[in-house]
């Protein structure tokens, strides 16, 4: 899994993870209450926003997969 990091202004940390083929991409950007999430193929279609808290959880879960 390839990744890059931008800056956002007024958003945070941009960090964008690349599936292994390269075709499946994901961006999260931190904020300090809220994760957002979207599909970086598809960035005015929908996005999630989580606590840190639950990103941590949830990041936390895969680790164990």
């Amino acid at each position: 899994m390839g990744a890059r990091r931008t800056v956002t202004p007024g958003v945070g940390d941009l960090d964008a993870q690349d599936g292994p083929d390269g075709d499946s991409c994901v961006e999260i950007a931190v904020a300090p209450r809220t994760v957002h999430v979207r599909d970086s193929k598809n960035v005015e279609g929908p996005r999630f926003t989580v606590t840190p808290a639950a990103w941590t959880g949830f990041v936390d879960q895969l680790g164990e997969a």
